[in-house]
This record gives C-alpha cells, structure tokens and sequence, in this order.
C-alpha cells in the first residue's frame, strides 16, 4: 500500500509539471547495497523502480526537490537518456572510388 502510494505522488508530481510518464519498469524489492539513511531512518531493503519520462527541463529541479521532501523515496535519480541512433546506410563502395578530380 505505501509502495503503490508513493508511486501515485511521484506520477501526479509528474503530471502536475506538464511531464508524461512513458514506461514503468518494477525492478522488484531488494536489498541494498550498503545501508542508507534517508529522513532519520536507516534502511537495508528497497522497492527499485525505473520511470521512463518526458518532463520540460525547466521543471526537472522543482521535482527532484520534491521528491527528496517525500519520506517513502529513499533515493531518486534522473538521467538523460541519449537519442537512439538512427542506422545508417553503409556507403563503403561509394567512399573505395577513386577522387573524382
């Protein structure tokens, strides 16, 4: 109940800033690495989850921000996820010609 609670609040801080959640990946529960503390109390175990989101990066700071108020996230993290590179046609032929001057 708290898992799907915290959830619920980390998507509407989403939502609220104009962002759209693309995937949501549950890594399951484990335990973590090394103990941490986060808003005085120590935890060993966690839900980890991985959100695939869009959000304008004007926003991204004040949603961090709250999300590091809220005392069921241990740790949140947003990375850039690199553009997909597009394939190529292979132009190998066209380059073992010889100069055209």
């Amino acid at each position: 109940p708290q898992t799907a609670a915290a959830l619920k609040r980390v998507a509407n801080g989403i939502f609220d800033r104009g962002g759209v959640i693309r995937k949501i990946d549950h890594l399951g529960e484990n335990q973590i690495p090394y103990k941490t503390s986060a808003h005085g109390t120590v935890h060993r175990r966690a839900s980890y989850f991985v959100l695939h989101i869009n959000v304008p990066p004007r926003k991204i700071d004040d949603f961090l921000e709250e999300c590091s108020r809220d005392v069921d996230l241990i740790r949140s993290r947003i990375y850039k996820k690199d553009e997909e590179l597009k394939e190529k046609p292979c132009t190998l032929d066209e380059e073992m010609l010889p100069p055209a001057y």
